[in-house]
């Protein structure tokens, strides 16, 4: 292991072919996301939302199937390619290794596997979580379809209204427990009550009338009995 270790620090190479790997496979999308700035709910609605309400009204404009034909298209051609780009590389890496004089191969000698082969196992592999997340995109489009068409309170915070609409939630009769006065703010915004844990995850301390909790403890199961001799 560290004669591997070594051999692969000696050789820049092969860092930049597993750098490649690792960008072509999505890893540009992680350098990315912290530098651009992604579009808010409004910029979005305004950009596409005539486009969209035809298609989800069942009649769609030549316009959004053409939006939604690019955008299948674009994906489709970004996975075939960055696979097998990365399958390519991951190859040509581990064909170097295993024929390197300072490794030594005590296995059977690899063998020549195609890059689109090799890019479907891996495509086969990561099934599951494309399944998971399709699954889940389509459970943030339909809570997105109703945020736009009702809207609900604008003072209250936008993942507590999803949680209402969607669990038929009181907000007015529920508790918020948080380990940070924001999350004691966001729940008196919203109408309920609220727990700070003070668990040492709060640093600046910053009190208002909106962020003062109405019970403080230190555990969840201390913050449970409060609750309930609130409600007794």
């Amino acid at each position: 292991m560290l004669g591997a270790l070594l051999s692969t620090l000696a050789r820049p190479r092969w860092w930049a072919m597993s750098l490649a790997a690792f960008l072509v496979r999505g890893g540009v999308l992680l350098i990315l996301l912290p530098i651009v700035a992604l579009p808010s709910i409004a910029g979005l609605a305004a950009a596409f939302g005539q486009v969209l309400v035809g298609f989800v009204f069942g009649e769609p404009s030549t316009a959004a199937l053409l939006l939604a034909g690019v955008l299948v298209l674009a994906i489709a051609t970004w996975l075939v390619a960055s696979a097998n780009v990365g399958a390519w590389l991951d190859i040509a890496l581990a064909r170097e290794a295993a024929e390197d004089e300072d490794l030594l191969a005590t296995g059977p000698a690899l063998e020549r596997v195609a890059a689109h082969r090799a890019a479907g196992a891996r495509l086969l592999a990561h099934l599951p979580t494309a399944v998971a997340i399709a699954f889940a995109a389509g459970r943030i489009i339909d809570v997105g379809y109703a945020e736009f068409i009702q809207p609900g309170n604008p003072t209250t915070p936008i993942l507590l209204r999803v949680a209402a609409r969607e669990h038929r939630i009181q907000l007015d009769r529920s508790w918020m427990v948080g380990d940070i006065l924001d999350d004691v703010e966001a729940g008196h915004a919203a109408g309920c009550r609220s727990v700070l844990l003070d668990v040492g995850h709060e640093t600046e301390w910053r009190l208002g009338a909106a962020r003062t909790p109405d019970v403080i403890t230190t555990d969840l199961e201390t913050a449970a009995r409060a609750i309930l001799r609130r409600l007794a």
